[in-house]
């Protein structure tokens, strides 16, 4: 039981070590933004879909 707590914090704390590397990890030049060119297809799950948007009030 200690060896699966102990591989989950390890698992655990590898995850959020990679999660934050990715989110400071700049855009490399030339990067296609896909929600730039995305104006809605069939698939309403999808995180880009317009009907996801928030919409800033100003």
């Amino acid at each position: 039981m200690g060896y699966a707590v102990l591989l989950f914090a390890v698992l655990a704390g590898f995850y959020a070590m990679m999660y934050y590397f990715n989110s400071i990890t700049p855009i490399p030049e030339g990067a296609e933004v896909a929600s730039a060119s995305c104006h809605g297809c069939s698939v309403s799950t999808c995180e880009i879909h317009p009907t996801k948007r928030i919409k800033e009030v100003l």
